[in-house]
């Protein structure tokens, strides 16, 4: 079984990739980490204002007073951290989708367009290998198919010399038998439409 050694196989398109995985993780572990960090800050503002509370000398429902409020203030914060987190990560994972939306879409285009084409050789067309946009990957299919199908026309035009060739040598032998004579305008008959097929089909080309 033979096994890739290489791990960068198509070079551009990879690293592009990869890229791209790095720099959506980076954006989400720093929003965590924002978030964590503001966290831990308002947390210890909150403990710092409690402690200056326990050097003053205050009543049990001043106390108690100051508890509940520090309790609301945690609450409201831990809501507005939920629904901050709740949009970063949806904005995150839109981007996400769109960046595998636009990598994909770029890959499935050319794919697409080898696959139309590659039938269509099997089906005898040899029309002109249309370009991919732009920014798709893996131009340098359009060369090769370019290449598959210059091969074919050849091989097509060499096909269609010997088929006329053979023609020639049919209408030049004199047949008496008339039996004989239909089977050799039968196959002079299938040659020419052969050859005119073929010839069409290059000239698409």
């Amino acid at each position: 079984m033979n096994k890739r050694r290489r791990l960068l196989v198509y070079t551009g398109f990879q690293v592009k990739y990869i890229v791209s995985v790095v720099v959506l993780a980076a954006l989400t572990l720093g929003a965590l980490g924002y978030l964590y960090g503001s966290t831990k800050a308002e947390e210890r503002q909150l403990l710092g204002l409690q402690g200056m509370t326990g050097n003053v000398a205050v009543s049990a429902d001043q106390e108690k007073s100051f508890e509940q409020e520090m309790k609301a203030q945690f609450k409201q914060q831990d809501k507005k951290k939920v629904v901050t987190l709740v949009v970063a990560s949806a904005v995150l994972v839109l981007l996400l989708a769109l960046v595998a939306l636009r990598m994909t879409h770029r890959i499935a285009g050319p794919v697409y367009m080898v696959s139309n084409t590659l039938k269509a050789m099997a089906m005898g067309s040899l029309k002109p290998v249309r370009n991919l946009r732009k920014r798709d990957e893996f131009t340098f299919l359009t060369d090769d198919l370019r290449a598959l199908r210059e091969a074919l026309l050849k091989r097509q035009e060499r096909v269609v010399d010997l088929a006329s060739n053979v023609l020639d040598v049919l209408g030049s032998i004199e047949i008496s038998n008339e039996e004989d004579r239909k089977i050799v305008d039968e196959l002079a008959s299938e040659l020419k439409t052969f050859i005119r097929e073929n010839q069409v089909r290059g000239e698409d080309g």
